[in-house]
């Protein structure tokens, strides 16, 4: 009988314990300062989240910056009787803007995901999740940084090598936030250069109009040209 009692005893804690921890509970007296006070401003609703992915007391969820870190995220839920619960960190290892980051569910992957962008740039960096509902957790399955603005200038830098005058000035017009990325009379001087060899290729093949190539480096007709040199034909 004391072995049959002892066995019973364990098989109840191995079931016990191989049951997943829930990660919720009331926020602390912290967080709810933070969630109703300065910390507002920091949340970040979790957009298109199914309702039937919620647990039964949650009527929606958002992130929101930790009261002493705003570099750190929280999982945190609205409950239907008014009382905010949190759901532990949010493992993001990327830097962190809370003003430029935005946090959907996406249906086509049944995914959340995180995207943050930088000040002043287009560098940014992403994670999704996935939610666990049976213990409540958000897991992280994939995380990436880009930067399109730098993979639109090193396509510029190509096309200025091979005398594209009209495509770099497109691809450069646009980038987003020109002004991180380089500098405007440094950019000038490339694009002149260019088209100064490009020119030259052309002068010698017998292209009388090649000079036109210089024009278009310095005003291309019809674009928004970052640039503001005026260009004079001299006879």
């Amino acid at each position: 009988m004391k072995n049959f009692t002892k066995s019973y005893i364990i098989l109840i804690v191995f079931i016990f314990l191989s049951l997943p921890a829930k990660a919720s509970g009331p926020v602390s007296d912290d967080v709810l300062n933070h969630i109703k006070g300065a910390g507002s401003s920091d949340i970040r609703d979790i957009q298109n989240f199914p309702s039937d992915l919620l647990p039964e007391y949650i009527k929606s969820f958002f992130i929101i910056t930790m009261p002493d870190n705003r570099e750190k995220l929280l999982l945190a839920g609205r409950g239907n009787d008014g009382t905010f619960y949190g759901f532990g960190r949010v493992e993001f290892n990327g830097e962190l803007n809370i003003a430029k980051t935005d946090v959907f569910y996406e249906e086509k992957d049944g995914l959340i995901h995180i995207y943050s962008q930088m000040p002043y740039s287009a560098f940014y960096y992403g994670t999704t999740y996935r939610w666990d509902k049976q213990s409540e957790k958000l897991v992280i399955v994939r995380e990436w940084q880009e930067d399109p603005s730098a993979e639109a200038l090193k396509e510029v830098e190509y096309l200025l090598s091979i005398g594209e005058i009209d495509k770099a000035s497109k691809k450069l017009n646009n980038m987003f936030y020109p002004a991180h990325y380089y500098d405007s009379f440094e950019m000038e001087v490339k694009f002149l250069r260019s088209a100064h060899k490009k020119a030259l290729e052309e002068y010698r093949r017998g292209n009388n109009n090649a000079w036109k190539l210089i024009k278009t480096a310095i005003s291309i007709p019809g674009d928004k040209w970052i640039f503001s040199i005026q260009f004079r034909k001299r006879l």
